[in-house]
């Protein structure tokens, strides 16, 4: 095996493990947009929007 596909190796163990520099960060604002969407549409109430958004927010 070469030393390239040992680091692909060794990237791929991270990525999976959660471990890795450049893991996907939550995507907040889509978040928020579909928690607006749920309330519009009377999915959720207000009071489990301001709920869920602060839980977004702040966690």
């Amino acid at each position: 095996m070469t030393k390239s596909e040992d680091n692909a190796q060794e990237n791929d163990k991270a990525a999976c493990s959660g471990n890795a520099s450049s893991t996907a960060k939550p995507d907040v604002v889509g978040d928020l947009e579909q928690l607006g969407k749920l309330r519009e549409t009377g999915m959720i109430s207000e009071d489990e929007f301001q709920a869920m958004k602060a839980k977004l927010l702040f966690s």
